[in-house]
């Protein structure tokens, strides 16, 4: 990874979601689920598919969308959450994200379920937008906000696009100290620089940083119990994912699919439940209104 600085350039965190695509596809069934999330483990919810559309669910409502809301989706990855509001609330939703990759596999899912009418896709930075002013009913951002180098210019930007009353939803991670030892800081660094992010925003700070922008009713609720159970499930299968790419590399075997962005990514996969477990950081869904 290069240096602290530089992990959230556009280029390292497209590289990244480019690099380790296929290991999303393999272990977090991306073909069928549309979600690089954690999803939401919450009552009556049965197996993973489930808990990434509880944790969509969960979101939709706590911001009220609505069948004439404006949608966008902020850091849509592979368009799963953009195409699960069309699907079941038939809403009008725009997905951005960095990635070019992304966006054909987007516009691609969105055909094969038959919504492309009510979303689209297209490559742009959440940070810096080309939409007019009070664009936009909701902004909804999902384990994305995270990549941001300032947090703040995200929030100042969705403040903008949206509509007077608009609503900002979010489910992400953040960090549950202002600061840390250093112990507990090469902990965090270890899972997140290898997930091509720099920092997580100190929940408290983010929030005081929401209402600076002008949001109004701001709100979180920690999460952290209802994502520990895929937590646990990545650490599982990064550990067996780094143990084969170890075995293969100490019998002088070398794989097209054994690439250090892959080995990072099982790295930082093995560190985020640490992270969680021990109350170094939060996974929060926070709601804001313009």
């Amino acid at each position: 990874m290069t240096g602290h600085k530089d992990i959230n350039a556009p280029k390292n965190i497209v590289n990244y979601y480019d690099d380790t695509i296929s290991q999303y596809k393999r272990i977090w069934k991306l073909n069928e689920n549309m979600a690089m999330h954690y999803g939401f483990w919450l009552d009556g919810v049965r197996n993973f598919a489930e808990a990434l559309a509880k944790q969509n669910e969960v979101l939709a409502h706590r911001a009220a969308i609505h069948a004439n809301d404006v949608v966008l989706d902020a850091g849509c990855g592979v368009g799963g959450s953009s195409i699960y509001l069309a699907q079941h609330i038939g809403c009008q939703v725009k997905g951005i994200t960095l990635s070019e990759k992304q966006i054909g596999v987007a516009n691609e899912n969105a055909r094969k379920r038959g919504v492309s009418d009510l979303v689209s896709f297209e490559v742009q930075d959440y940070t810096k937008t080309s939409f007019e002013e009070a664009s936009f009913d909701v902004v909804w951002a999902i384990e994305s906000v995270c990549h941001a180098p300032d947090k703040r210019d995200f929030i100042r930007e969705a403040y903008r696009i949206l509509k007077p009353g608009g609503r900002l939803i979010m489910s992400d991670g953040f960090a549950a100290k202002a600061t840390y030892p250093p112990a507990e800081q090469q902990l965090l660094d270890s899972w997140l620089h290898n997930w091509a992010i720099a920092d997580l925003a100190y929940i408290d700070g983010f929030m005081e940083d929401l209402t600076a922008a002008g949001f109004a009713d701001t709100a979180y609720e920690d999460m952290t119990p209802y994502v520990m159970r895929s937590a646990r499930m990545m650490r599982f299968w990064a550990r067996l994912g780094l143990w084969h790419s170890n075995t293969i590399r100490a019998l002088g075997i070398r794989r097209d699919y054994d690439t250090e962005a892959k080995r990072g990514n099982m790295t930082g996969s093995i560190y985020q439940y640490p992270a969680f477990r021990n109350g170094l950081s939060k996974h929060c869904m926070i709601y804001g209104r313009r």
